[in-house]
């Protein structure tokens, strides 16, 4: 099949939008079945409320650790402290931190609402990177040409 335009994510052709995986098709959405299709400013990541919460659960774990590390090291009773116990809250303080980062992470996504109120997200930060962003919006406007169906908005 030939694609009017390719990504690694998705495919748009005459037919459709391709959902694909490693360059392969596991799902075609067709025109029929598309209410409207938005290129906007959005989030970059699918569950970011889950992977937000991961990390501030993380770098909340880092901080308590870290006071009771604290109170450990003014302890008189207490003699010596194992080096473990002082890197043990600095791995789950970058897990979270990398988490909060990526869940707020923000960039240009194609919004796809289908006939059956289901919502698709897909990222176009590689697109951008690529300098292809101005491909797709002209490969958007084209299909949109064919179609006569006005489900296209940038």
């Amino acid at each position: 099949m030939e694609y009017i335009f390719e990504s690694d994510f998705f495919a748009i052709s005459d037919q459709g939008i391709h959902l694909l995986r490693n360059r392969y098709n596991y799902k075609t959405l067709d025109f029929k079945e598309i209410e409207q299709v938005i290129l906007e400013e959005g989030k970059l990541v699918n569950n970011w409320i889950l992977l937000f919460t991961i990390g501030l659960i993380a770098v909340g774990f880092a901080v308590f650790y870290s006071f009771r590390m604290f109170e450990m090291f003014n302890d008189p009773e207490i003699s010596h402290i194992y080096l473990e116990e002082i890197i043990i809250p600095v791995i789950p303080l970058l897990v979270g931190a990398y988490c909060i980062y990526t869940s707020l992470r923000k960039g240009p996504t194609l919004k796809i609402v289908l006939i059956k109120n289901q919502r698709k997200s897909i990222p176009l930060d590689k697109v951008e990177k690529n300098d292809q962003l101005s491909l797709l919006t002209n490969s958007i406007k084209e299909i949109s040409a064919l179609n006569k169906k006005a489900i296209f908005r940038i």
